[in-house]
């Protein structure tokens, strides 16, 4: 590991791994005051149990596939369904084959899109997808800091049940295609 490597390690580690959604990070790449430090990443999301979102039946079925599939097919929907008017949408990402990342935004300037209706899509996003706790800022690298608290939160995480003769492959639908802003990339 270079020099330069352990100092970038070591100014993200001085920062808090998890923040409360009241307590929002600075954007990304904003300096610190005091030493000049620039914010790392942080997401603003849930960490989850596959199977948890895989036991959904979310417009009448489950869905087994990948976590930006699924939110993209049976959250998105409901979504837009619910707030025509927001520019945003939740998205998700795959951490590992047991665990997903539900977010709502990066600590970017894209995260704007919840500004004034942050409480009513949180409320939204927990109730459409049954999550038993609040969202939190999580630093990079997200599979350490996301774990920090999950099987507090989730104690049957990896033995929650879903149909597992149902077959719902990605492949499946025809013509769908999963768009990302640069932002989120």
């Amino acid at each position: 590991m270079s020099l330069n490597a352990k100092v970038d390690l070591a100014q993200i580690d001085s920062f808090p791994p998890i923040l409360d959604t009241d307590h929002p990070p600075a954007n990304l790449c904003t300096p610190r005051a005091a030493d000049g430090a620039e914010t790392p990443l942080y997401i603003l999301g849930w960490l989850v149990p596959r199977n948890h979102l895989w036991s959904l039946k979310l417009n009448g079925q489950e869905k087994h596939c990948s976590a930006p599939f699924f939110v993209q097919t049976m959250v998105k929907p409901l979504f837009t369904e619910k707030f025509p008017d927001v520019k945003g949408e939740p998205r998700g990402l795959s951490l590992g084959s047991q665990e997903y990342i539900v977010y709502l935004t990066l600590n970017g300037p894209q995260r704007c899109w919840l500004d004034g209706r942050q409480a009513e899509i949180v409320e939204f996003v927990k109730d459409t997808l049954k999550l038993p706790n609040e969202p939190k800022w999580y630093r990079t690298p997200f599979d350490e800091t996301m774990k920090t608290g999950y099987h507090d939160t989730w104690p049957n995480a990896y033995w929650i049940e879903y149909d597992k003769e149902q077959v719902d492959l990605e492949s499946e639908i025809p013509g769908l295609e999963i768009e990302y802003s640069d932002d989120e990339e």
